[in-house]
């Protein structure tokens, strides 16, 4: 099981250099996304003028191996630790908002993080491999 951050549907999604090796991850492994990160993500989506920005978060949550995780209090909790420890103006990860929320789902199911940047590579985070720091 994986948690996968926002960069990882923006990757795919705008066909990154990444796009196949995330792809790949994401058609086979069991997901977990939150639904904050779901809403982060149709946002830029939107902003980057992907008419269909709903449509491409939707088939991302009804494909089978894919669990939208609701945000709790534990995550709630978690997402407050992250950015104290490590978010803008606290620490050189400077993890944004978005950061905080995948930060939290992957803290609180204590399942790697896949993502893109350079950011959680320097948090406490268990980190998917396939993650790209580049």
């Amino acid at each position: 099981m994986i948690v996968i951050d926002t960069s990882v549907i923006l990757a795919t999604s705008l066909n990154e250099p990444e796009a196949t090796l995330f792809h790949s991850l994401v058609s086979q492994e069991e997901i977990l996304v939150g639904w904050p990160t779901l809403v982060e993500a149709r946002m830029v989506l939107a902003g980057r003028k992907f008419s269909n920005a709903g449509d491409i978060v939707k088939q991302l949550v009804d494909l089978p191996n894919v669990t939208a995780v609701a945000f709790g209090e534990r995550h709630y909790l978690a997402a407050e630790k992250a950015f104290e420890r490590f978010g803008k103006g606290q620490h050189p990860a400077s993890l944004n908002m978005g950061d905080c929320f995948s930060y939290a789902v992957s803290a609180v199911a204590k399942a790697p993080l896949l993502f893109k940047g350079r950011d959680f590579s320097q948090t406490d985070l268990k980190l998917h491999p396939a993650s790209s720091t580049e």
